[in-house]
Order: C-alpha cells, then structure tokens, then sequence
C-alpha cells in the first residue's frame, strides 16, 4: 500500500509536499503523509463534488421536467 501512493502520485504528475520519505534524509525507510498538507486538496475536491453535484441536480430536474411534458394527457 505504501507504493501504491508513491505510484499514484506519479502517474498523476503530481508534486505533493505532504508526501514525505523519510530515506531521502539518511533517516529510516519510512513513508509518511503530512496531514496539513492534504486540507487544500481536500477542501478543494469537496468544492469540486459539490459543484458536480448541483450540475448533477440541475440535469435530473430538466429530466424529470422533459419526462413530464412528454407524457400523455
């Protein structure tokens, strides 16, 4: 699991300062995440679901007003 993240960040060509390997600087072969270095991204895909989800919500409303017009009197 721990290359997994290593893996993950990579393919996305992400640099994400809270991933901190410890090995770099002559410590331990250790992988940790800084946790305050993931409330931006956090808060930033909670931003980005939200807003899917009021498109999301728009859509079904359109839907649900289309399937009403073309339904038989």
């Amino acid at each position: 699991m721990r290359g997994q993240r290593r893996e993950v960040l990579a393919t996305q060509g992400v640099d994400f300062g809270g991933f901190q390997d410890h090995a770099v600087k002559g410590g331990e072969d250790v992988l940790s995440l800084g946790c305050d270095e993931l409330i931006a991204p956090l808060i930033k895909a909670v931003q980005e679901l939200a807003a899917d989800r009021s498109d999301l919500r728009d859509q079904v409303q359109e839907l649900r007003a289309e399937v009403t017009r073309l339904q038989p009197a």
